[in-house]
């Protein structure tokens, strides 16, 4: 029998659509966790599946609408500010300046 704790981490307390980013994440892992450590039966892991999958949509969900919110003010032909897509060079150290 596994101990109540352990069980407690994994049942849902809500729909993933209404988690935010960190408690879709950590129910998320420990979903994987159970799922990994093989001690479920096969309807709980087909459940747990299942809610894992649910959870990855939805912290993907989130992760795309934070990366469109992501954007670099800049200023246009006419002066004044525009918004553009943040583009990040991730080659680049910070403080590495080429001239």
């Amino acid at each position: 029998m596994e101990p109540e704790s352990e069980l407690a981490e994994v049942t849902p307390t809500a729909e993933p659509e209404a988690l935010d980013y960190e408690a879709a994440l950590a129910e998320l892992d420990s979903v994987l966790a159970r799922l990994e450590d093989g001690q479920v039966a096969l309807e709980e892991a087909m459940r747990l599946y299942e809610r894992g999958v649910r959870l990855v949509r939805r912290c993907s969900g989130l992760l795309d609408g934070a990366e469109r919110r992501v954007t670099e003010l800049t200023a246009g032909a006419d002066g004044l500010p525009r918004e553009q897509p943040l583009l990040l060079e991730l080659d680049d150290e910070p403080g590495d300046e080429d001239g």
